[in-house]
């Protein structure tokens, strides 16, 4: 069920090494040590309620929270509990305040649990009961609610999915033997419109350098305009001879990697 998301998260690790995308600082794409079924047993009786099989078997054979997408997933002992052994009803009751004059839209969940805080302040939660069981809601407890997925395990894929796809787009960036200055206009020229302080965080995340933005190192907000009108972005002479030498280094390192698996290939 998670053997394939326990394999790519290490592979996003390994291309993120700084831990610059939205929140992965708070878990460095580590899980916890996994719960026992005894502990698991005891809160679900507690609770009154069963975990969906996904939820639970992550944090009985995975970890105990940790990584995810955002924030990454809740330790167990900080879910935060929506009334979970009551019945769910459902997003169109939920998103009904107005009907009652209740502004408070959490007041009215419930057979649900808050597993994880995702960007832009919003939370996930797990249905816990009733024909959704198991389906995954994007919630912000002051406003609405509304379905995100219909697989926890989705969810992870997703994620893992998207910040694989973007950082292997990058790699491909940087192994073309384009300078800095090239890489960074051509991020910003696509169609992720990737802003250039962004694009050189990342880009030093994937070269596995620890690197800060300042202001004096890259005009991020005014840009050269061409007589076309062109943005041209602005990176100082410094700071583009530091990472075109890392680029450098990065390169010779793949090549010599392709040539080590073909060797090893070759013989057997």
């Amino acid at each position: 069920m998670w053997d394939d998301v326990v394999k790519r998260i290490p592979i996003l690790k390994s291309l993120d090494n700084n831990c610059t995308m939205t929140y992965s600082k708070h878990h460095r794409y580590e899980f916890n040590p996994p719960v026992s079924l005894e502990y698991m047993e005891e809160l679900e009786k507690n609770l009154g309620v069963v975990f969906p099989v996904e939820l639970r078997t992550l944090y009985l054979e995975v970890g105990n929270g940790g990584a995810g997408p955002d924030s990454g997933l809740h330790r167990i002992e900080d879910l935060e509990a929506y009334r979970p052994h009551e019945d769910w009803p459902g997003v169109e009751y939920i998103n009904a305040a107005e009907d009652d004059g209740d502004e408070n839209v959490d007041n009215r969940v419930s057979g649900a649990m808050a597993i994880m805080d995702r960007f832009y302040s919003y939370q996930n939660l797990i249905v816990m009961n009733g024909k959704d069981a198991g389906k995954i809601m994007a919630f912000i407890p002051w406003d609405v609610i509304g379905f995100e997925s219909d697989s926890l395990v989705k969810v992870y894929n997703t994620w893992l999915d998207r910040r694989i796809g973007y950082f292997s787009w990058i790699k491909g960036l940087v192994v073309s033997g384009d300078t800095i200055q090239e890489i960074v206009q051509a991020m910003w020229d696509s169609e992720r419109r990737v802003s250039p302080e962004n694009a050189l965080t990342h880009i030093a995340s994937l070269l596995n350098f620890p690197f800060s933005y300042f202001p004096d190192a890259l005009n991020a907000r005014s840009f050269d305009r061409s007589t076309e009108g062109i943005e041209r972005v602005v990176i100082d002479t410094e700071t583009c001879r530091l990472f075109d030498e890392k680029l450098e280094k990065y390169r010779a390192e793949q090549t010599s990697n392709i040539f080590r698996t073909a060797w090893k290939f070759i013989r057997g």
